[in-house]
C-alpha cells in the first residue's frame, strides 16, 4: 500500500521519508549564547544542586525552608542525595526531613563530637525522591528540635538530576 507523501491520516502511525542530496545541519554556538544540550539516554547529564540555610531562635521548636526551584516546568526532578549540617545547643536532639507535598522523608543525623558548646549533627544520605521542576520550589528542608531554648542553625544541600517529561 502506498502512503501519501504528505503523511498518513493517522499521525500516530510512522511513515517513510526519503532524503536526497545528503543534506547537512550546522549548529552555530558561542560562549555568549551556548546551545543547551541533554542526553535523553542518560539523564544524569542534566544535574542540579540546590541548598537552603535557616536558623531557629529561642522559642522556635521547628522550621523549614523552601528548596529553590531547579529544572523547568516540563521536567521531573530526581533527588538522589541530601546532606545536612545542624548546630544546636548541647542538650537538644533534632530530627531532619525533606518534605514533598504533605509527606516528610526522614534523614539520619549522626553526632559529630568535639564542637565545643554546640552540638553538631550531620547527615550525608543517598535517597530517591521525585518532584517537579520549575515553580516556586521543589520541596521543603525541615527540622524539629526537642527543646526551644537557645538558637540553632541548619544547612541542607540537595542534588540529583532532571528528566524531561513527555
Amino acid at each position: 500500500m502506498t502512503q501519501d507523501p504528505t503523511g498518513p491520516t493517522d499521525p500516530g502511525r510512522p511513515f517513510n521519508v526519503n532524503v536526497v542530496n545528503n543534506p547537512g545541519v550546522s549548529v552555530i554556538t558561542t560562549p555568549e549564547n551556548p546551545l543547551p544540550v541533554g542526553d535523553v539516554h542518560n539523564p544524569a547529564f542534566n544535574p542540579f544542586q540546590v541548598e537552603a540555610h535557616f536558623s531557629l531562635g529561642r522559642r522556635e521548636g521547628g522550621g523549614a525552608a523552601v528548596l529553590p526551584p531547579a529544572g523547568n516546568d516540563h521536567q521531573r526532578l530526581v533527588i538522589e542525595h541530601v546532606t545536612v549540617a545542624a548546630w544546636v545547643p548541647r542538650t537538644q536532639g533534632v530530627v531532619a526531613y525533606i518534605k514533598i507535598g504533605e509527606i516528610k522523608h526522614s534523614l539520619v543525623l549522626t553526632l559529630q563530637e568535639g564542637w565545643g558548646s554546640t552540638r553538631c549533627l550531620r547527615a550525608s544520605q543517598p535517597i530517591k525522591l521525585y518532584s517537579l521542576g520549575g515553580g516556586d520550589g521543589m520541596a521543603f528542608a525541615g527540622v524539629e528540635r526537642s527543646h526551644t531554648t537557645g538558637s540553632a542553625s541548619f544547612h541542607f544541600t540537595v542534588s540529583g538530576y532532571a528528566v524531561d517529561l513527555p
